[in-house]
């Protein structure tokens, strides 16, 4: 098992802490960890929210609450916005 749990926000927060969390091994004998580099750019956004917040949230682009147009687009793997093709020809 590999996997790297990124966790964002829907909008921007002020002193939010997201950092970061890894699991790694097998089923039966896994371990879980944050990498120090991780750690260190939680702590450097967290003391800079009160700067970048803002202007995120000014500038920055709105998710939709529900979300499914992002997470149909990460499971097919195609942009947000484009469409799954509806139509399949199986012969001629």
């Amino acid at each position: 098992v590999e996997i790297e749990l990124v966790p964002k926000a829907k909008e921007p927060e002020f002193f939010a802490l997201a950092t970061p969390i890894q699991v790694s091994g097998t089923i039966s004998d896994f371990d879980v960890g944050v990498k120090t580099e991780d750690l260190i750019g939680t702590v450097i956004q967290f003391t800079t929210s009160i700067v970048h917040v803002p202007i995120r949230r000014i500038f920055g682009a709105t998710v939709p609450a529900d979300g499914v147009e992002i997470c149909l687009a990460a499971t097919k793997r195609r942009p947000p916005g484009e469409k799954a093709p509806r139509k399949f020809k199986l012969w001629k």
